[in-house]
């Protein structure tokens, strides 16, 4: 699966629920539909795109190597583990959204944002790399990937938060 794909599905369920639904919370501190929408679009803004735009610009510092042994589980398997992770204490909880057509455009626009950022990647330093919290050192292209594995990653919170509204 590619960025591309795992965008995709993203796109195709957000029309499947209601505005009562997509914001519908199983427990108080737990997030709806409509807030994992809401955290991957602002962790792909500000975080993983932002990321691999600031390695193309030179923002970074040059390495070899350095990703830490989770990093490079993660890109051996190609996916983040399944299991809940927990975000950096600096992320904040996702607000919960306006409504669905307002998460729609907002994800399409992000989808645009990652694909402009990927179609720059030609000819990009390898070398130039930001170090991620959880992963060691990461390039341009190591961080969209990344971030199609957050992707798919939330997925199963989805498919849980799913069968609790169908319940």
């Amino acid at each position: 699966m590619r960025f591309s794909d795992a965008a995709q599905y993203w796109l195709d369920e957000i029309g499947t629920y209601s505005e009562r639904d997509f914001l519908k919370k199983p427990t108080a501190d737990s997030w709806s539909v409509g807030q994992v929408y809401i955290h991957l679009i602002l962790a792909s803004d500000h975080f993983f795109v932002a990321n691999s735009a600031a390695c193309q610009l030179g923002k970074g510092e040059l390495k070899r190597g350095g990703k830490d042994k989770y990093g490079a589980l993660i890109f051996f398997l190609k996916r983040f583990p399944p299991m809940k992770l927990n975000q950096p204490k600096s992320a904040a909880q996702p607000r919960a959204p306006e409504s669905i057509e307002y998460v729609r455009n907002k994800l399409i626009t992000t989808i645009e944002k990652i694909q402009q950022t990927a179609g720059s990647l030609n000819g990009f330093d390898t070398k130039m790399k930001i170090k991620s919290p959880g992963f060691g050192y990461l390039n341009a292209e190591e961080w969209l990937r990344v971030n199609e594995f957050h992707f798919k990653h939330h997925r199963r919170q989805k498919n849980q938060l799913d069968k609790f509204l169908k319940s």
